[in-house]
């Protein structure tokens, strides 16, 4: 999971736009909102699948870790986060916002997925 998750965040970093008068190191990567917001929902989505898949398994083999609790929470914040990226990646026209406002409302929404994680943390096996 952590080598997939890496892989993600490789393909996050390498999908950040680059100012229009910067030359990019690799001319042929394509750094473009949609396509960080693509590669970040896909993240994220990948890690609420984590997250139901080990939440049944430790609820199943009665493993220890996290209270299951912590895993509906995180699973939810993750899923809405997630579906929020991927609608701004794949239909940003049908949003109506210019790409500076669909900008804001995604950090708005990350903004409010950080405050329930820490909100919820003392459940959560990471601070």
């Amino acid at each position: 999971m952590l080598l997939i998750t890496a892989i993600f965040f490789v393909k996050i970093a390498q999908s950040v736009p680059i100012p229009h008068d910067v030359k990019p190191p690799n001319p042929t990567a394509q750094t473009s909102p949609d396509n960080f917001y693509l590669w970040m929902g896909s993240m994220l989505v990948f890690d609420v699948c984590v997250l139901i898949f080990d939440g049944i398994k430790s609820h199943s083999l009665g493993l220890g870790g996290a209270k299951l609790s912590a895993y509906v929470t995180w699973t939810v914040i993750n899923l809405g986060l997630g579906l929020i990226c991927l609608g701004a990646a794949l239909c940003p026209l049908a949003t109506g916002l210019s790409e500076g406002a669909l900008a804001a409302a995604v950090f708005a929404f990350a903004l409010i997925r950080t405050t329930v994680d820490y909100i919820q943390g003392r459940e959560f096996l990471f601070p």
